[in-house]
């Protein structure tokens, strides 16, 4: 019988070995998760950044084509109202 018990304890033994080494990788496999998600989140949070950079960029641009589309139509504008005022003023000289 102290045999059986033996061989039991010896199993039991191994058996608990085994678990702990389970256990150890399941940590590390962890630990590696933990980091690699840290590297994730910073890298998501560069391109967030980035993103949030060229669309501001973009946004400067597009005032400023807008900034110079509002001048040229003044610009514009102006020019048809001097010629409109040229033509009156063609007109009433035509008409003496």
């Amino acid at each position: 019988m102290s045999g059986l018990m033996d061989k039991m304890g010896k199993v039991l033994n191994e058996a608990k070995e085994k678990a702990e080494i389970l256990k150890d990788k399941a940590e590390d496999v962890f630990e590696e998760a933990k980091e690699k998600a840290e590297m994730l989140k910073d890298k998501a949070e560069d391109v967030l950044e980035e993103a949030k950079e060229k669309v501001e960029t973009i946004k400067d641009k597009a005032e400023d084509v807008i900034e110079q589309a509002k001048g040229k139509a003044e610009e514009t504008q102006e020019k048809i109202e001097n010629k409109t005022d040229e033509a009156v003023e063609k007109a009433k000289t035509l008409n003496d």
